[in-house]
């Protein structure tokens, strides 16, 4: 079978439960993508036009390049950004006019050791650049593995009973199970998407405390409603063993709540333990100091 009878029939298999889902926009997706499958087939046997597609790289070419300098303004110039610009042009200039006006040309000469640098500021950033790219790739990989444990815990209620058994589970018990299970991916989301409280900021300044102590209010509200939503799952599966469902099935379905309860946690402590804050502040102090030298 080629790819296409292949696609569409999967389209066909699940068009029924996928518009179920999405109601009234998986038959106009669905649809799309059977003519998407279709164009495509038929335009593969077409010469490719050279001109548009010049025409299109350069268009793309053209939107990524002002993607990059908008991201690069956006992101990377802060105020940090123009203290240290602005400490690294006055320290030259300064030194510049200052062996002009003297009788002597080294009168500031030092002879700065690369090894400092390299100790004080390069590995520093490559050591926390390196964490940084280390936690974002465990923190989706938890993330994804919360998902995967989430639509089996669901799917249990759906497919796990027996056939004779599955008509008799209350569809009450199935739609609060999703509700459940939606409401705690979307608390933790949230969490997640919360400012950061980790900075130098929130420990040795009056305002960094203060909105601290606002932030972590609102990140226990989460935590918490997080934790009685996953107390809630476990009352659902012991609905669910009234049900019809097996001992071992339901022993399944505890272990995968402690495995969502685990990266839950590991989600929570990837979010607040983020880099040392005297390895962060040890190169920040450099970073404004060594211009001058």
């Amino acid at each position: 079978m080629s790819k296409h009878d292949v696609r569409s029939g999967f389209h066909e298999l699940t068009r029924q439960d996928t518009a179920c889902c999405m109601k009234e926009q998986a038959e106009e997706w669905l649809s799309h993508c059977v003519e998407d499958d279709e164009f495509s087939s038929s335009a593969s046997l077409h010469s490719i036009d050279l001109g548009k597609r010049i025409a299109t790289n350069v268009y793309i070419g053209c939107l990524d390049m002002y993607a990059a300098f908008a991201i690069f303004l956006y992101y990377l110039c802060t105020f940090e950004t123009f203290v240290v610009f602005f400490n690294t042009v006055v320290a030259t200039t300064a030194y510049y006019y200052v062996n002009d006006m003297n009788a002597s040309p080294y009168i500031f000469n030092y002879n700065l050791s690369w090894t400092l640098v390299t100790f004080a500021i390069i590995s520093p950033i490559i050591m926390q650049t390196q964490q940084a790219y280390n936690r974002r790739e465990s923190a989706l990989l938890l993330i994804a593995e919360c998902k995967a444990l989430m639509v089996n815990f669901y799917m249990a209620h759906r497919q796990w009973i027996k056939p004779e058994k599955q008509a008799l589970v209350p569809p009450a018990l199935i739609n609060r199970s999703k509700l459940i299970v939606r409401g705690i991916m979307y608390e933790l989301c949230e969490m997640l998407s919360l400012p950061t409280i980790t900075r130098g900021r929130h420990r040795f300044t009056s305002h960094g405390i203060n909105e601290s102590m606002a932030q972590q209010e609102k990140e226990l509200l989460l935590r918490t409603r997080i934790a009685v939503g996953l107390r809630h799952l476990h009352g659902q599966v012991r609905e669910l063993k009234c049900h019809g469902l097996t001992e071992g099935e339901a022993s399944r379905l505890y272990q995968y709540l402690w495995m969502i309860n685990s990266r839950v946690l590991s989600l929570v402590n990837i979010k607040m333990y983020r880099t040392p804050q005297a390895t962060r502040s040890f190169t920040k102090v450099f970073v404004h100091i060594l211009p001058f030298f």
